[in-house]
């Protein structure tokens, strides 16, 4: 880019928006701005996008529109579909769609193909109860966080989670089960990551020599056959998908053998539902680029530093986990794609918990802290159980986006600021096809953002350092004594760890 984002036209059209938004408030927009409902709920597939209730007016829309214009995010979702290296300091291209393209490459087509003759295995062996899954971060949360949302509603193994290299973690999990009716599947791009290989290694040894029980997804195969996992029971990774954006690689194995095949595909479709329509669909009706632009808005231009995303549902209770990885290791950067640092604010800080739980935890801030922190709700209209709790859940979720745009007046301490910002997202139902939509959704608009910010979305340079730092400090308590270089307060907590009580 020939001119410095925050000097564009666009951008110092939103500037001065910025400076007078103080005269906006969502409920008289509401009342007074014709058409606004049209603009501002939009659907995809049943599944509806209320963006109505946000600090924005028609005419602040059409300036979001225009950076996104002049920012090209509809030319940058091109390249990134067709396989170009968007990727630019890792070299690489970033074709997460690809992997629930209908069309895809063979390559993915046939790890696919694999994936359902290995689930389906294991799902028809009936000595097999249980199966655990190691791996972390994007290796883990996916598939952690779907087969919770999917789970009891398909008939299949219990399924279990580890990412932890805390014992804690791993072996109160393994306590429970027996080996001789337990797999293990392992995701490891590299196959070297240290605590993923560490619980692994515990694993095996808990399993007594029974490697035909372990499953592995990996780019690394050498590394996999040296431990003992045949060719038969590895999965492909490729350098093209990152971490946050591998559930529906082969990490999404766990989901297959949990749920089945044909339930990992129907999660498959629904994310190329979303991949289609923000492909498709122009600015002023595209989800993705829409909740990106509120994003930048919010950020960049009015200051505000957190998102909390509340998901009215306990199946969905490991999405705030999922969608913080995803936005923040993706935009948390400080650096833009030319290599500059940037002069305005990036990703938000996000946080979340289940609802009503949250009410009675962090709604208080929401309500009545001097920060204004917009909020992402998201509900289904289907129960899984009793419709009248369910009924319950869902009014509340309704009052809770009411009561932060209306506020409420009153005596000093119960005064409810009001106009505060809030997206509702409401699907059909919580199954693995509105599932796969709705994560896709939250995928393209963090690239969106990306996009928008001059960032790129798909290194995290800044996960480094701490495992370096670990690995020095792994080094024997006589050595790092030695250390000149270690810092005093660091060398300090060693000495105090390693110090016999």
């Amino acid at each position: 880019m020939t001119t410095k984002l925050s000097a564009s036209s666009a951008w110092q059209s939103l500037k001065a928006e910025a400076a007078n938004v103080g005269q906006l408030n969502i409920a008289q927009l509401l009342a007074s701005e014709t058409g606004r409902l049209d603009r501002m709920m939009l659907k995809l597939d049943g599944a509806l996008f209320d963006f109505s209730k946000n600090l924005v007016s028609e005419k602040t829309l059409r300036a979001l529109f225009a950076l996104a214009q002049q920012q090209d995010v509809a030319g940058w979702f091109a390249r990134m579909m067709q396989g170009e290296i968007i990727n630019h300091t890792e070299g690489r291209a970033v074709m997460h769609t690809a992997l629930r393209d209908p069309n895809a490459p063979q390559e993915v087509r046939d790890c696919l193909a694999k994936m359902e003759r290995m689930a389906n295995a294991v799902r028809a062996d009936k000595s097999i109860t249980d199966v655990v899954h190691i791996g972390i971060g994007g290796s883990d949360l996916g598939p952690r966080m779907v087969c919770k949302a999917l789970n009891g509603l398909h008939e299949g193994p219990r399924m279990h989670f580890v990412a932890n290299v805390d014992p804690d973690d791993l072996d109160p999990v393994l306590m429970g089960l027996d080996p001789a009716k337990t797999v293990i599947t392992v995701a490891s791009k590299t196959f070297t990551t240290h605590e993923t290989m560490l619980n692994l290694k515990a694993a095996r040894m808990w399993l007594k020599g029974r490697d035909e029980r372990v499953i592995a997804m990996t780019s690394n195969v050498k590394a996999a056959a040296e431990m003992g996992i045949t060719e038969d029971r590895i999965l492909p990774m490729w350098d093209w998908v990152g971490g946050r954006y591998s559930v529906c690689s082969s990490v999404g194995l766990p989901i297959a053998i949990g749920c089945g095949f044909d339930v990992f595909k129907q999660f498959l479709d629904g994310c190329n539902a979303a991949d289609r329509h923000v492909r498709e669909t122009p600015y002023e009706r595209n989800i993705p680029v829409t909740m990106a632009l509120l994003s930048v808005w919010y950020r960049s231009f009015l200051g505000m530093g957190s998102l909390a995303l509340v998901p009215y549902s306990q199946r969905l209770s490991h999405l705030s986990d999922y969608m913080q990885q995803l936005g923040m290791e993706s935009n948390g950067k400080r650096v833009d794609r030319d290599g500059q640092v940037v002069d305005y604010a990036t990703a938000p800080v996000l946080f979340g918990q289940v609802g009503t739980n949250s009410q009675h935890a962090f709604f208080q801030m929401l309500h009545q802290g001097p920060d204004t922190i917009p909020v992402d709700f998201i509900g289904a209209k289907t129960p899984h159980g009793c419709p009248e709790r369910h009924k319950v859940l869902i009014a509340n979720m309704f009052a809770q986006s009411r009561a932060l745009m209306l506020g409420r007046d009153g005596t000093p301490e119960r005064v409810c600021p009001g106009n505060r910002p809030s997206t509702t997202i409401l699907l059909p139902a919580i199954n693995a096809y509105n599932l796969g939509l709705l994560l896709a959704v939250y995928e393209h608009k963090t690239a969106a953002e990306g996009f928008l910010w001059n960032l790129n979305s798909f290194d995290q340079f800044g996960v480094e350092l701490g495992k370096q730092l670990a690995k020095e400090l792994l080094a024997p308590p006589e050595v790092l004594a030695q250390n000149e270089s270690l810092d005093f307060s660091t060398s300090k907590l060693n000495f105090h760890f390693y110090q016999p009580e």
